[in-house]
């Protein structure tokens, strides 16, 4: 694929996930029935958690075992996942929710950026179609 169409479906894919991000946003503010959980929101840490605006997260990008994490609204949604460059951010090739740093070493990414869009290390350490065959 030459540079300028490789460019291109970049810039397509980022717009198509800019658009999902504000989709998702609106499907959760309308499945919101009140319905909280137990613990804080873990953005703001001021009202509790609200079933409807949970995501299951990795702890790094080699995980295995995904985790619930719970914010109080939509706000509070975007706040940490799609505009925290310290939380957690969306792989644009497996499509998981992983912790954008290594808590131990908070300089250590566990992304790369390629014309804006992040792809976790494991996604990048694995060769194209080297996964699971059915």
């Amino acid at each position: 694929m030459s540079r300028k169409k490789k460019r291109l479906s970049r810039e397509a894919e980022k717009s198509v996930s800019e658009f999902a991000n504000k989709a998702v946003l609106s499907i959760l503010e309308m499945l919101d029935d009140g319905k909280e959980v137990p613990g804080m929101c873990l953005n703001c840490r001021e009202k509790p958690g609200r079933l409807a605006y949970g995501l299951m997260v990795y702890d790094n990008p080699w995980a295995v075992e995904s985790r619930p994490m719970h914010t109080c609204s939509s706000k509070c949604f975007e706040e940490l996942f799609y505009t925290s460059e310290l939380s957690f951010f969306r792989c644009t090739d497996c499509g998981r929710y992983i912790r954008s740093y290594n808590p131990a070493n908070p300089l250590e990414e566990y992304f790369a950026e390629e014309d804006g869009l992040k792809v976790c290390l494991k996604c990048i350490e694995e060769p194209e179609g080297s996964g699971d065959a059915v």
